[in-house]
């Protein structure tokens, strides 16, 4: 058994194999994965391990520069925009990200009204996801 970089030309061999599995969801774009595989002696892909690129998103906000909450949270959307714009353009699917926990209040704005959810997370940071 081979184990090595996933390849385009295993892709044919990589869909007989999601068949197998009977999944409940459409087969996703295996062009753009990376990752690994494990080919048997006859060269024949018998396991993949593949990975759909994603960003994880980090949120930088001067404090000091708005005259209220409001002017900042205009400003993060038209900025928020923009970045999903381009996130799409790139091919991306998603966003994660991590939030501290003295970001409660910018937490429950994202869940409001930037269509994040939460994915994880413990008492301290909170894992949350978006779909773009």
């Amino acid at each position: 058994m081979l184990v090595r970089a996933f390849e385009e030309r295993d892709i044919a061999r990589i869909r007989e194999i999601f068949g197998q599995q009977e999944f409940e969801y459409s087969e996703p774009d295996w062009a753009r994965m990376v990752g690994g595989v494990i080919e048997d002696d006859s060269g024949v892909v018998r396991i993949a391990l593949l990975n759909r690129p994603t960003v994880e998103s980090y949120a930088l906000v001067d404090r000091t520069a708005w005259a209220t909450p409001g002017m900042k949270a205009k400003e993060f959307e038209r900025l928020d925009r923009a970045v999903i714009k381009d996130l799409k353009g790139r091919g991306y699917t998603d966003q994660h990200a991590w939030v501290p926990p003295v970001c409660r209040a910018f937490l429950r704005r994202l869940y409001r009204y930037f269509g994040w959810v939460k994915s994880s997370g413990d008492e301290n940071w909170t894992g949350v996801v978006r779909h773009i």
